[in-house]
């Protein structure tokens, strides 16, 4: 993609719309990915644990660390979508 990229600032896009391009679709299917996978982990992992006569509750704090690990990938996503939208137009040609 970084071809792509390359030539989008060739043409005069903008660091806001290089970073948009790279970071928005990816945010949506990370916020959509965990909106419905914390409630049905939670359904599931409960009707999991009435099976033991010993039963727990789960706690919050398992969705919140699943959470933080999402904020990390978007973190990761993002800084990378900074780089690529900074890069040197001419390092970024000649590497492809």
């Amino acid at each position: 993609m970084g071809i792509q990229i390359c030539i989008r600032k060739v043409l005069g896009a903008s660091f806001q719309t290089i970073f948009q391009l790279l970071t928005i679709n990816f945010l949506k299917l990370v916020v959509v990915s965990l909106v419905m996978a914390i409630p049905i982990g939670w359904l599931m992992v409960q009707n999991w644990l009435q099976d033991y006569e010993y039963r727990i509750e789960m706690h919050w704090s398992v969705s919140a660390a699943a959470g933080a690990i999402v904020v990390v990938s978007v973190l990761t996503v993002s800084f990378e979508s900074i780089k690529a939208a900074v890069i040197n137009l001419a390092n970024g040609l000649r590497t492809e």
